[in-house]
């Protein structure tokens, strides 16, 4: 499996959202692990990071893992409303809670 790459631009041809995923070699049966998902700041808030995440998620059949700061409420709230389900927490070394959810 190869890593799949998404890039959003504006009509400048600038680069404004991205999404990658790439082979998770921690689950068994396959799968994608969302390695990076961003939008630029000023072009938040219109459906580009759904847009995005829907298309990576087509072209990964759908089983994909991620790892989201608990206090980033914006993208938990996306993943949620993505069928993303918690499966469990991890803490950093520096005391900040992330949250592991698959799909």
């Amino acid at each position: 499996e190869n890593k799949i790459k998404i890039i959003e631009t504006d009509q400048d041809g600038t680069e404004i959202g991205r999404v990658i995923l790439e082979p998770d070699k921690k689950r068994e049966r396959g799968g994608y692990y969302l390695r990076d998902l961003y939008v630029d700041e000023e072009h938040r808030g219109y459906g580009i990071g759904t847009g995005l995440l829907r298309r990576a998620l087509e072209k990964a059949g759908g089983r994909v893992s991620l790892e989201v700061d608990q206090s980033n409420v914006h993208a938990l709230d996306l993943y949620l409303r993505m069928g993303f389900k918690i499966v469990g927490k991890v803490q950093s070394k520096r005391g900040q809670v992330f949250l592991r959810m698959q799909k």
